[in-house]
């Protein structure tokens, strides 16, 4: 028999996330990566990695100079390496750039014990995915109390293991995390996110609400084969998804950038308007404010100008939330 945390979440995964806008149309490791910063440059780690010879890079460095053209582009125009091969060794190139410049390296939230973070989930002063930017719980928000949303009398639970989806999506994750790939997208995404960190919690919110609504509306059936899929961060950044995913992607980069999970929720919400079911991120201010981010919208709105919206359960790692019929 289905639970009623389950028979909620079954609501949740029936919606259908209206495109808008454009959308319409280990220490071993960080050795081996130490040990290749002497020799970061593109045609040395083509070489090494056996994609071109020797000779075949002599010539490209000869015509490079003659033609003043990037050596890429040169290596392409030769016939030496193809366009797919050289973008995915240039992306190699950028990470180990960044991770020489100081990047903080993004590890499993599983594989490692927690580092010492702030309250508000910051180390040193990177942008960070890592496990205590993702877990670190703020005490100091416990006695607060936000605003109800959408006007909702809501009943609070911990035990968020009733929720496949959201639980699932966590666990996969961390285990992005630990991926190489993973961790080339989700390096590309701290750079974004990085000029934010200094910022106010609105202006980060704004900021995170622009950035990721600009990412490609896809509907789970043409990504993955299926009716509903709740991707990570990662999967997002690579293939774009639907209304959940933008709101985990947010909840996860302004997690980066230390806001408390305490203050957010993704919700599973009836639009009214388009009468579908639909997934929102809310983010709460020490203000007794609220900001909505969603894909549909371009602009973040005050919790209290939207009324489109009828929440069904609101969840983040830590608790959910029913919202009772008003």
């Amino acid at each position: 028999m289905i639970d009623r945390a389950e028979s909620l979440e079954r609501t949740g995964e029936k919606q259908i996330c209206p495109p808008t806008g454009k959308s319409k149309k280990r220490r071993g490791f960080f050795n081996a990566i130490a040990n290749r910063l002497a020799s970061a440059r593109l045609g040395d780690l083509l070489v090494d990695s056996g994609l071109i010879s020797r000779d075949q890079l002599d010539q490209a460095l000869s015509i490079q100079r003659q033609e003043q053209k990037k050596l890429g582009q040169v290596l392409v125009e030769i016939g030496a390496i193809s366009t797919v091969a050289l973008y995915r060794k240039l992306a190699e190139q950028w990470t180990i750039k960044t991770t020489a410049a100081g990047l903080t390296m993004l590890v499993s939230m599983g594989s490692m014990a927690p580092r010492t973070a702030s309250a508000q989930g910051f180390e040193s002063a990177n942008v960070s995915f890592s496990a205590s930017a993702t877990t670190t719980k703020d005490y100091a928000l416990d006695n607060i109390s936000f605003p109800a949303m959408f006007g909702a009398p809501e009943v609070k639970s911990s035990d968020i293991s009733g929720f496949k989806n959201w639980t699932g999506v966590l666990a996969r994750f961390q285990r992005d995390m630990a991926n190489p790939n993973g961790n080339l997208q989700l390096a590309q995404l701290q750079s974004k996110l990085s000029k934010y960190k200094n910022m106010s919690l609105k202006d980060k919110v704004v900021g995170v609400n622009t950035l990721l609504n600009a990412r490609p509306y896809v509907e789970d059936t043409r990504n993955y084969g299926k009716t509903d899929y709740w991707a990570t961060p990662v999967e997002f950044m690579q293939r774009g998804g639907d209304c959940e995913d933008y709101a985990i992607a947010k909840y996860a980069s302004l997690r980066a950038l230390g806001v408390p999970a305490e203050q957010m929720r993704v919700a599973i919400v009836y639009d009214k308007k388009m009468r579908l079911h639909h997934a929102i991120l809310i983010v709460y201010d020490t203000n007794n404010r609220a900001y909505v981010l969603d894909n549909q919208e371009r602009a973040v709105k005050d919790l209290a100008s939207v009324n489109r919206y009828k929440p069904i359960y609101s969840i983040n790692q830590k608790n959910w939330w029913l919202h009772k019929k008003v």
